[in-house]
């Protein structure tokens, strides 16, 4: 078990080793499950991108869980539903900052709408890239809105399986849970266990994995 956070380590590279080694050993893994984990998901780039000579080349999160797909890997995305994001109230706040800004041009109202519509930014990013993921057929869920037994309630896990080992911790799969400050001004501090798939709670967290995924929504039952 290895504790990497993001003062002394690079997640960004965590990651990319996470999908290299599903690419570079794609003809001997028997088990072809990838479970991804987060609450939040957005597209964003890596720098330096992944190149792996002559079997991929993979920039973003999105081509690389394409890739995996396209190396028969089966992906599971487990998210937040759409409503846990567009909720009224902020694109009320959204409006009313708007319309107060127009008005009086006050330094503090125009910076509260400035954070306010970056956050909107990031909310659509994470929207456009379930789609773009569901488009190219990957198993997209979102966590149940009700309490029940065996269901979730506002997912707030971050969990990372390959047939290799576990990613969990505190980071979302997004700019600010994995690129670090100075390539993402809003990124996040967070810590993150790597577990090898030989250790014995490797084994716990798949059947975690398993469970969150079984009883989550379909894709289509949150849009429609």
């Amino acid at each position: 078990m290895l504790v990497l956070y993001k003062m002394n380590h690079d997640l960004a590279t965590l990651f990319r080793k996470f999908f290299a080694d599903l690419i570079i050993r794609y003809r001997d893994l028997k088990e072809r499950r990838v479970y991804l984990i987060t609450p939040w998901i957005n597209n964003f780039n890596f720098n330096p991108p992944l190149i792996i000579h002559p079997i991929a080349y993979a920039d973003d999160i999105i081509s690389c869980i394409r890739l995996l797909k396209k190396l028969d890997y089966e992906v599971y995305i487990l998210t937040r539903c759409f409503d846990d994001q567009l909720v009224p109230h902020k694109l009320y706040s959204l409006f009313v900052l708007y319309d107060e800004a127009l008005k009086n041009k006050s330094s503090e109202i125009i910076n509260l709408l400035r954070d306010l519509m970056k956050e909107f930014e990031l909310i659509l990013s994470s929207i456009i890239t379930i789609l773009e993921l569901a488009k190219y057929g990957i198993k997209v869920k979102f966590d149940r809105r009700f309490c029940k037994k065996d269901s979730l309630v506002n997912l707030h896990v971050k969990l990372y399986i390959s047939p290799l080992y576990a990613i969990f911790g505190s980071a979302n799969l997004t700019k600010s849970g994995i690129l670090n400050i100075n390539e993402h001004k809003y990124a996040n501090e967070e810590c993150m266990l790597f577990i090898d798939r030989s250790e014995k709670i490797y084994n716990e967290l798949l059947n975690i994995a398993k469970k969150y995924y079984k009883y989550a929504i379909n894709i289509d039952e949150c849009i429609n």
